[in-house]
C-alpha cells in the first residue's frame, strides 16, 4: 500500500466510503427483492451495467470534481476531498441510526453533520484512519459479489440456462384444448357481489355472463399479498416460501414450461417475467435511464428520514417502476415514439393482445395479466380516461387515513374502474366466441389479490381486519364443453389452478405441488395458505373467510341497488338526485358570505368532447368559508345533477371530489354548478370563485411575449428571477399528463395558475398543486408551486408543441422541459 500515490490513495478512500454510503444500501434493498429489475424488463447486461455505474459512478464523479477544482486552486482540492469524506461518512451512519431511533429530519441532519465533522477531523489528524479506509477499498468488491451471486439478483444472470430447463421440464403435451387465462390485478371478490353473495349482474353483466357458463369457485383465495408472489404460486402450483424474483430463471417449473413442448404460448405479463424466451408476447423493457431514475428514488427513500421522504419524494407505494414519472424520450421519428408509447395504455394493449386469439394457432395458450382494476383509478365504465392523479385518503405508505368520505370517494373510483374491467372481459368473451373457440376451450378468469378500503387500515397488507378484502378473489373456470354454470364452495386456492389445467389436459406434472385439481373429489384442506411478505413466511387461515357480506353491504349502502346508466355515479345518501333537473328542485339562498368553491380546473369544462377518449369526469376543488368535512354535495352539469358526494379533509383543506356521469356533458362549453344538499328536495348553491381568462399576446413573428387577462392586466413574459421545470409531458392515446413546477425566487412567490398553450392558444388554465420537494429544496413559501394535470389529446394533437406558462401577479414565465424529457 505504501507504493500508492497520494491521488490513488484518496481515490480508494472515496471509492470505499461511496460503496458504504451509496452502493451497499441500494444493493441491499434491491437484492432482497429483485422484482424491481424484473418489472423494469432489465436485461443481464443492464443489471451488470447498473451495478458498475452504482459502484464506480459516484466516486468517479467526486474524484474528477475535486481534481478539476484543484487544478484551478490547489487548496480547494484538499477542502473538497475532506468534505466528501465527511459527507459520505455521515451518509453511511445517519440513515440506519435514524431508523433505529425513529428520528425525524432534525435528528438525521444532526447525526449526518456530527459524523461528518468527526470523520473529517479523524481523517485530517489520524493517519491510521486513512489506512483503514485504504483497506476498506476491498469491501465494494464483496458488496458486488454478494449482490450478483448471493441475492435474488442471481436468478437474472442465468438466461442461458432457461431454454435447457424448459426442454427438461416440458412434458411433451399431446392435448389440443385451447387455453385462455385472464388475470385481473387487485380485484377483491366483495366488489363484484351483492349483499346476498350473488354476482351483481346489472353492474357487472359480463362477469355474470361468464358465471352462467362456467364454474365459479366462490370460496377461492389468493396465496400472497403481492403480485410478485401470487403469480409464481399460480403458475407453479406451489405456495411461495422464499424471496425469488418472479422470472423464468428463478421458476423453471411453470405452466409455461409444462406446455412449451406442444403449445404455442402467447403471454402478456404485468410486473412478472415468468414466461421463458420461447413465449410470444410484447416487450416491456424500460430504458436504462428510467432504471437509474427509479433506483435513485429508491435510494433516497432508504437514505432519508421518514418525514422527509414522505413530504419530499415521490411515493413508492406498491409499484415497482415509474416512481418519478417518465418523460418522453427524444427521438427523430416522432410517429415511432408515439406508437411505442401508446403501449402504456392498458386498454389499447388489452384490445390488441386479445384480438389475436384465433383458431389458426391451436393448440395455444393465451395468458393475459392486465393491471386492471389496480390503481391509479383513471378509467370510466365507458373506457374513457379522466384526470385521476390524486388518491384522496391514501397515504404514501399504503395506509388509509382517518377520513371516511375521502376513502369512500376512492372506493367509488375503484368500482368505476372495475366496471371498465367488466367491459374488457366482455370483449374477451366476444373474441373467443367469434373465433369459434368458446365451447372447446378451457377458459380461466381470476384475480391475483384484493384490496382493502378501511379507514386507518392498510390497502394491501394483511393487518388482521382486512382479510375479507385481501384474500378472497374471483375464480371462474369454464371447462371444455361446459354449457351450464355452477357454483362450487370448496376450499379453493390459486395454487389449484395449475393442477386443474393439467388434469383437464391429461398431463402429469413432473414436480411436487401444494395445490390439487379442482375437478377431483379429494378430501378438502382444512386451511388456506398465504405467504406473508413482511414476515417472509407462510401463514395458515381457516378454510372459509368471513366478512365478505359486510363489505358488499357497505357498497350497497353507498351506491344502492344500481342497474341504471348512472350506476356508481349515484353515491351517498342523496344519490337519487343524480339525473334530476335543477329546475325541479327547491333552491335555497346562496351560502353565507365567505363561503365559496374554487374549482381546480374550470377550463377543462370549456371544450369537452363527450365521445372522446378523455372526459373531465372528476370534478375537484377546495371549499372555504367554514364548510366542514362530510358536508353532502351535488354537482350539476348543464342544469342536471351529474354526481353527488361529500366534502373531505385533505392536508388541512376542505376538499371535494365528485365523479360526474359523462352522459350529461355536451360538446364544447359546459356549465358547472356546485350545491350543498340540505335535503332530498332542497339545494343551496355554493358560490364559485371567479376564474380569470387569458389571451395570448404575440409579436410580429408570432412569438408569445405575454398574456392579456380578463381583469384588464397585461402580463409580459419574463425570465430573470424565475425558476421551474416540467418534469414530464407523457402521452398515451387517451390522455396527455403534465407534471412540473415554477416559482419566483426574487419575490418568494408561487404562481397564481399555470396555462397550457398549444399553437398560440390557451387550452387549459390549471391551479397550482403542492410540491413539498420544491419547498424542502428552496423555501416553505414555494409549497404550492406545482402543476399536475391531464389534457385531452384532441386539444393537443402534437405534444411536442405544448407550452406551459406560470402566471404570477405581474409577469408570466415559460416553464421549460427537463432536458431528459
Amino acid at each position: 500500500m505504501r507504493r500508492l500515490s497520494d491521488h490513488s490513495r484518496e481515490a480508494l478512500h472515496i471509492f470505499a466510503l461511496s460503496a458504504f454510503a451509496i452502493a451497499q444500501p441500494l444493493f441491499d434493498v434491491l437484492g432482497r427483492d429483485a422484482t424491481f429489475f424484473v418489472a423494469q424488463g432489465s436485461a443481464v447486461t443492464e443489471v451488470l451495467l447498473f451495478s458498475a455505474v452504482l459502484l464506480f459512478g459516484p466516486p468517479l464523479l467526486i474524484v474528477t470534481a475535486t481534481r478539476l477544482v484543484g487544478l484551478l486552486w490547489s487548496p480547494a482540492h484538499r477542502m473538497l476531498h475532506n468534505a466528501a469524506i465527511g459527507g459520505l461518512a455521515g451518509l453511511t451512519i445517519a440513515p440506519p441510526v435514524t431508523r433505529l431511533l425513529q428520528l425525524g429530519t432534525a435528528g438525521w441532519l444532526a447525526i449526518l453533520l456530527g459524523v461528518g465533522v468527526l470523520a473529517i477531523g479523524a481523517y485530517s489528524r489520524w493517519p491510521r484512519f486513512g489506512e483503514m479506509l485504504t483497506w476498506m477499498a476491498a469491501a465494494p468488491v464483496v458488496f458486488l459479489a454478494v449482490f450478483l451471486f448471493g441475492s435474488s439478483v442471481r436468478y437474472l444472470l442465468l438466461p442461458a440456462q432457461i431454454r435447457a430447463e424448459v426442454e427438461a421440464v416440458s412434458a411433451g403435451v399431446k392435448a389440443d384444448v385451447p387455453i385462455v387465462m385472464l388475470v385481473f390485478d387487485e380485484l377483491p371478490l366483495a366488489s363484484l357481489l351483492r349483499s346476498d353473495g350473488t354476482i351483481h349482474e346489472s353492474r357487472y353483466p359480463n362477469f355474470a355472463r361468464l358465471a352462467k357458463s362456467s364454474t365459479w369457485y366462490r370460496n377461492a383465495t389468493t396465496n400472497a399479498e403481492q403480485t410478485s408472489r401470487v403469480i409464481p404460486s399460480l403458475l407453479t402450483g406451489r405456495v411461495a416460501e422464499e424471496s425469488k424474483i418472479p422470472a423464468a430463471s428463478a421458476y423453471p417449473e411453470t405452466l409455461f414450461t409444462l406446455l412449451s413442448g406442444g403449445y404455442t404460448i402467447h403471454a402478456t405479463e404485468f410486473i412478472t417475467r415468468m414466461c421463458p424466451p420461447t413465449c410470444i408476447g410484447p416487450s416491456d423493457r424500460g430504458s436504462f435511464w428510467s432504471l437509474l431514475t427509479d433506483a435513485g428514488i429508491v435510494y433516497l427513500h432508504a437514505a432519508s428520514p421518514a418525514d422527509m421522504a414522505e413530504d419530499g419524494l415521490p411515493p413508492l407505494g406498491d409499484r415497482w417502476t415509474g416512481f418519478g414519472g417518465s418523460g418522453a424520450p427524444t427521438r427523430n421519428d416522432f410517429s415511432e415514439w408515439r406508437r411505442a408509447d401508446a403501449g402504456r395504455d392498458p386498454i389499447a394493449r388489452f384490445v390488441s393482445i386479445t384480438g389475436r386469439i384465433s383458431r389458426a394457432e391451436s393448440p395455444a395458450l393465451w395468458y393475459v395479466h392486465i393491471g386492471f382494476p389496480h390503481e391509479p383509478w383513471r378509467f370510466l365504465p365507458t373506457l374513457q380516461a379522466y384526470a385521476g392523479h390524486s388518491r384522496p385518503g391514501l397515504r404514501a405508505n399504503g395506509q388509509w387515513g382517518p377520513s371516511q368520505p375521502a376513502l369512500d370517494h376512492s372506493l367509488q373510483r375503484h368500482l368505476l374502474q372495475l366496471k371498465a374491467a367488466d367491459r374488457l372481459l366482455g370483449r374477451l368473451l366476444d373474441r373467443i366466441e367469434s373465433a369459434g373457440l368458446f365451447d372447446e376451450s378451457l377458459l380461466l378468469v381470476l384475480a391475483d389479490h384484493g384490496a382493502a378500503f378501511r379507514a386507518g387500515g392498510s390497502r394491501r397488507s394483511l393487518d388482521g381486519k382486512n382479510t375479507a378484502e385481501i384474500l378472497p378473489v374471483p375464480l371462474f373456470v369454464k371447462y371444455p364443453g361446459q354449457q351450464q354454470g355452477s357454483v362450487d364452495t370448496r376450499n379453493a386456492e390459486l395454487i389449484d389452478v395449475l393442477p386443474t389445467v393439467a388434469d383437464v389436459l391429461g398431463v402429469r406434472v413432473p414436480w411436487a405441488m401444494d395445490g390439487a385439481s379442482l375437478r377431483r373429489d379429494d378430501p378438502e384442506r382444512g386451511y388456506k395458505r398465504v405467504f406473508m411478505s413482511r414476515q417472509q413466511k407462510v401463514r395458515r387461515f381457516g378454510r372459509s373467510i368471513n366478512g365478505i357480506d359486510r363489505i358488499s353491504r357497505r357498497i350497497e349502502q353507498l351506491f344502492g341497488p344500481g342497474g341504471d346508466q348512472d350506476d356508481l355515479y349515484r353515491f351517498g345518501p342523496h344519490r337519487d338526485l343524480v339525473g334530476t333537473s335543477v329546475s325541479a328542485i327547491t333552491l335555497l339562498p346562496a351560502s353565507h358570505a365567505g363561503v365559496q368553491v374554487r374549482l381546480d380546473d374550470v377550463a377543462a369544462y370549456q371544450n369537452v368532447d363527450p365521445s372522446g377518449p378523455f372526459v373531465p369526469a372528476m370534478l375537484t376543488g377546495t371549499v372555504s368559508g367554514g364548510v366542514t368535512p362530510s358536508t353532502p354535495v351535488a354537482v350539476a352539469v348543464n342544469g342536471s345533477i351529474a354526481g353527488t358526494g361529500w366534502t373531505y379533509e385533505d392536508s388541512g383543506d376542505v376538499r371535494l371530489g365528485i365523479m360526474l356521469s359523462p352522459r350529461y356533458f355536451s360538446r364544447g362549453r359546459n356549465s358547472i354548478e356546485v350545491y350543498r344538499v340540505e335535503s332530498a328536495a332542497r339545494l343551496r348553491p355554493f358560490p364559485l370563485a371567479s376564474q380569470l381568462t387569458y389571451r395570448v399576446v404575440s409579436d410580429a413573428n408570432q412569438k408569445i411575449v405575454g398574456f392579456n387577462v380578463s381583469d384588464g392586466r397585461t402580463l409580459s413574459l419574463e425570465k430573470e428571477g424565475f425558476v421551474g421545470m416540467l418534469d414530464h409531458v407523457r402521452w398515451t392515446a387517451r390522455v396527455v399528463s403534465i407534471n412540473g413546477w415554477a416559482a419566483d425566487l426574487a419575490r418568494q412567490q408561487t404562481p397564481r395558475a399555470f396555462l397550457i398553450v398549444y399553437r398560440g392558444r390557451v387550452v387549459q388554465v390549471v391551479d397550482t398543486r403542492p410540491r413539498r420537494d420544491v419547498a424542502k429544496h428552496h423555501s416553505d413559501a414555494f409549497t404550492d408551486s406545482g402543476i399536475m394535470t391531464d389534457v385531452a389529446p384532441a386539444l393537443v394533437p402534437d405534444e411536442r408543441l405544448i407550452e406551459v406558462y406560470a402566471i404570477f401577479d405581474n409577469a408570466a414565465f415559460l416553464v421549460l422541459r427537463d432536458a431528459t424529457d
